[in-house]
């Protein structure tokens, strides 16, 4: 049975149309950056190995070597390049989202989320790792057992004044550093684990197993 893309045809997202990605790996992470869409996914294992897939309109798919990476996890654009994470500190990079090259954020640990703050990139994963690097190719290990309670993280999404990351066990982070390289624990005030997270322009929502819960 092959997996599914579903894109909204219409600007309320409620009306949605099934597209055959031509998959049959789980997807896990989707973009666009202006001409293409990208997605990412992997093996049923999440981890053995990873899947790359394009598209120009969301509805005709096409499968991209992947270069051996392990499963991936999560992708974005930072204006100049394609960068995605995943399992076993998995990274690739490219610049068309055609041809990826394959690299590592020198993590044995899987990342789950990853952010373009407008100068660095951030990765957050397992174990409550927190990785930062300016260009993708030197990484540099932020993660604190303090702020993190080594619990694992799963989502980041930034509103051009702050980073905010969500985790396990209502693990809720926060960086105004342009780096990134500082981060405090802040209250979510719900227990579950975000497993999605996002800022709308003027609000940060967060998807959790059994809650959902917004802030501005």
């Amino acid at each position: 049975m092959k997996f599914r893309i579903d894109r909204d045809s219409f600007a309320d997202a409620v009306t949605w149309t099934a597209r055959n990605s031509t998959a049959t790996d789980n997807l896990h992470a989707v973009a666009w950056n202006g001409s293409l869409f990208v997605a990412v996914g992997g093996s049923p294992d999440d981890f053995t190995s990873a899947t790359v897939l394009t598209s120009p309109d969301g509805a005709t798919w096409t499968p991209r070597d992947p270069v051996s990476a392990r499963c991936l996890f999560a992708l974005v654009w930072n204006g100049a390049q394609w960068m995605a994470v995943g399992g076993s500190g998995a990274q690739l990079t490219s610049a068309d989202g055609l041809t990826w090259k394959l690299g590592n954020t020198g993590s044995g640990v899987a990342q789950r989320g990853l952010w373009w703050n407008g100068a660095t990139f951030i990765a957050v994963g397992q174990f409550g790792t927190i990785l930062t690097s300016a260009d993708g190719d030197m990484w540099a290990d932020r993660s604190s057992v303090a702020v993190t309670g080594g619990h694992d993280l799963f989502g980041i999404a930034g509103d051009g004044s702050q980073s905010v990351v969500v985790g396990a066990k209502g693990t809720l982070l926060g960086s105004t550093a342009i780096d990134a390289s500082s981060w405090t624990r802040r209250s979510s005030a719900i227990a579950n684990a975000s497993i999605a997270f996002t800022f709308s322009g003027l609000y940060f929502s967060a998807i959790a197993r059994w809650a959902a819960c917004s802030c501005g």
